[in-house]
């Protein structure tokens, strides 16, 4: 049933085509990257934030991005580090709606699906979170597996998958939040970024990992921290997309993987003039790379032969989200000693050559961690308060 602020957007724009519909949400509901895993399940990422996301409605994801994530198995799009929802014409810039600050909770990357959040905690391992109320967020459980901080997770029904920077990863069963249950620790698989299906990618500056989930209490590990496949191209990077068979990875490079034979990723392409990126997120067959001097956007008809259609040029863009049309992009800066820039810009990217700064929000915050768009709702947390918090944001009110 649509939410309230469905019913709102409807009558104020009647003349628009812009409110999402039911069965767009129906549609997208499990999208931010693009692809589906070995039995055709979908993807869903932390993706990225800075690490964020994908065409979703969640990763990637996957984040990019930068972004939670999680892929459409139709469309194979991937909307950053978050989700995504159709109909995003005649938006007018985002209205907080609240702000989640979870007790002493310290939140640093996320993955939303139908108003539940997985939420990375550095020194306690993951939660779950309810923000059905945006105002009022609670906290339904947590678990700390042994093993350190946590900085990334994903979730896939009842499953939540959390990544360690440095090294660590670990998967609970939360069908009774209360009560989560450990289903393994891995304290080898590096993790950065993760999109998770039947199948975990997980990225690092070490490369990438597969793992098979598809008996959850029992990983089978693909590939592990492979960084120099047999066509002698580097892999290695902090943030994930995918679509179809194609991750998408930003880190060192631009970088584009096949993965259609899991077990033997191949590099399509390593594109090296981006400067160093920070976050990518993908959709609708072109992928978003942010990076020192803004945004550089490819299209990925070939994943093997990117072609660079055009840029949003300017300050950093540490982090990216992407909405379901493909036609606003989120971008989060981060201040310098030199440059001070707003952490949320909005961009319209309908026209891919021309993008377009439509306007800017929250000057007083700084450092991004993650972001991920979802069903009309943007989220992002940011280290600029303390602890963390997650902010939630109606991603499209009337114009």
């Amino acid at each position: 049933m649509p939410n309230q602020r469905l019913w709102t957007c409807f009558a104020a724009l009647a003349l628009f085509t812009g409110c999402p519909t039911t069965d767009d949400d129906e549609d997208t509901a499990a999208a931010e990257t693009s692809g589906t895993g070995s039995t055709g399940a979908p993807l869903t990422s932390s993706t990225m934030g800075g690490s964020g996301s994908t065409t979703d409605d969640s990763g990637s994801g996957s984040t990019t991005g930068s972004g939670s994530t999680s892929i459409d198995p139709d469309t194979g799009s991937d909307s950053g580090s978050g989700s995504t929802t159709g109909g995003q014409q005649g938006c007018g810039m985002p209205v907080e709606l609240g702000v989640a600050a979870v007790g002493d909770l310290d939140i640093d990357g996320f993955h939303v699906v139908d108003g539940r959040i997985a939420a990375a905690v550095r020194g306690d391992g993951i939660a779950l979170l309810d923000a059905s109320d945006p105002a009022e967020v609670s906290l339904l459980g947590m678990i700390d597996p042994a093993g350190g901080p946590t900085y990334r997770a994903a979730m896939l029904g009842d499953l939540l998958v959390g990544g360690r920077r440095g090294g660590g990863a670990f998967m609970v069963d939360a069908a009774d939040p209360a009560n989560m249950v450990e289903l393994w620790v891995d304290e080898d698989l590096d993790t950065e970024d993760i999109l998770y299906g039947d199948l975990l990618y997980l990225a690092s500056s070490a490369g990438v990992s597969v793992v098979d989930v598809a008996t959850p209490g029992t990983p089978n590990v693909l590939i592990q921290d492979l960084q120099q496949d047999g066509n002698d191209m580097n892999i290695g990077g902090s943030t994930l997309t995918m679509e179809a068979d194609v991750l998408y990875m930003a880190g060192f490079s631009f970088t584009s993987i096949d993965v259609s034979a899991p077990a033997t990723p191949t590099t399509l392409a390593d594109v090296d003039d981006t400067g160093r990126p920070d976050n990518l997120v993908s959709g609708n067959g072109y992928v978003y790379v942010g990076g020192n001097d803004g945004v550089q956007i490819f299209d990925v008809a070939d994943p093997a032969a990117p072609v660079l259609v055009g840029a949003y040029d300017g300050e950093r863009a540490a982090l990216l989200a992407l909405d379901a049309d493909n036609d606003r992009l989120f971008v989060f800066g981060s201040s310098t000693t030199s440059t001070d820039v707003p952490l949320l810009r909005v961009v319209d990217v309908t026209d891919k050559a021309n993008p377009t700064e439509i306007g800017s929000m929250y000057d007083e915050l700084d450092d991004p961690l993650w972001a991920q768009y979802e069903d009309g709702t943007l989220y992002f947390s940011t280290e600029a308060t303390d602890p963390a918090s997650l902010y939630i944001l109606d991603g499209c009110p009337p114009a």
